[in-house]
């Protein structure tokens, strides 16, 4: 099952969450951070660590893959994806994220606990491993919790999430206590203000909403496009421009 719970409050530690995020995402191109705080430029292939250092197994300027290291001490590595890039990490359980362009992921690559945890921001496509083990995706004040399946986490600055289930059944519940069941080709749309929930079918093909709605506003889709490329637009009135 898959469900998000909703912590209330803003704290000082979550906006300053968020600043780092929009820090960290200006970088030109995918950075690794290992756990000591080393960062690696991905593209760059000499700066590249030799397969089975870190628990890395396989690493290059599209993906990275590890294995399962045993120790009592849990360590974190952290992918950042900028504009006009996308990023494949295998995990050492075996679950696999497609990372999108502006977005960033913290996971675990040692030491881990009866929990699979990681920390979003931004929008990842995720393949769940099965397992006794819930698998956790922490998406600022809420977090979705699975057991084994394909699903489409997207989250925002401000909170809000949107969920979209290609396989599988998941339960979206809220601090009121109601569950929302999903069904294969349904996105559930989490709104972080008045604490909305509401489910939709996907009527487009699955890949294709993953990306993007065709009812999307034209400025969401402006952002959408900046995210996955080096461009940058400004709108004035019903006209849309190049920032060069």
């Amino acid at each position: 099952g898959i469900f998000i719970w909703q912590f209330t409050g803003n704290k000082p530690d979550e906006l300053a969450h968020i600043r780092q995020f929009k820090q960290d995402i200006q970088c030109k191109r995918p950075i690794l951070v290992l756990d000591n705080g080393s960062k690696l430029e991905l593209q760059k292939l000499d700066t590249l660590l030799n397969d089975n250092q870190n628990g890395i197994t396989t690493i290059t300027r599209e993906q990275i893959a590890y294995n399962t290291q045993k120790s009592d001490v849990i360590k974190y590595n952290t992918l950042i994806i900028p504009a006009g890039y996308s990023y494949r990490v295998k995990l050492a359980d075996g679950s696999e994220v497609m990372l999108n362009a502006g977005s960033r992921l913290k996971y675990p690559v040692s030491g881990m606990t009866e929990y699979r945890e990681v920390e979003l921001d931004g929008e990842a496509f995720f393949k769940v491993t099965k397992s006794n083990h819930p698998f956790i995706v922490k998406t600022g004040k809420s977090f979705v919790k699975v057991y084994g399946t394909e699903f489409n986490v997207n989250n925002d600055p401000a909170g809000d999430v949107e969920v979209v289930l290609v396989n599988g059944s998941v339960g979206f519940n809220t601090d009121n206590g109601q569950e929302l069941m999903l069904c294969p080709n349904q996105k559930c749309e989490y709104n972080s203000t008045d604490n909305n929930v509401t489910i939709k079918d996907v009527d487009e093909s699955i890949e294709f909403y993953i990306s993007t709605s065709r009812n999307t506003s034209l400025s969401d889709l402006l952002l959408l496009i900046e995210k996955s490329t080096d461009l940058k637009f400004t709108q004035e009135s019903d006209k849309v421009f190049i920032i060069k």
